[in-house]
């Protein structure tokens, strides 16, 4: 597929603002140049939203985030 996806890292995350969502499943797709967008799908009953953001690798290594996502286990490995 043209994504990646790691769920045994773990899709849960609480944050105390928003509704209590149980798994945010991330995606992860490679734009090229060192440049990747994130996505993470949203549901809460019958609502469904998408979170998308995007990562660039700097040329001494550090990650620049723009709209960082929820920060589940998934998707920090994926990062």
């Amino acid at each position: 597929p043209p994504y990646t996806t790691a769920p045994e890292y773990g899709q849960t995350y609480f944050p105390p603002i928003t509704p209590p969502i149980a798994h945010r499943a991330t995606f992860r797709y490679d734009l090229g140049r060192n440049t990747y967008a994130f996505e993470q799908l949203l549901t809460f009953f019958n609502v469904t939203a998408t979170i998308r953001s995007t990562v660039v690798k700097l040329s001494n290594g550090d990650l620049w985030v723009s709209s960082p996502p929820y920060p589940t286990g998934e998707c920090c490995h994926l990062l």
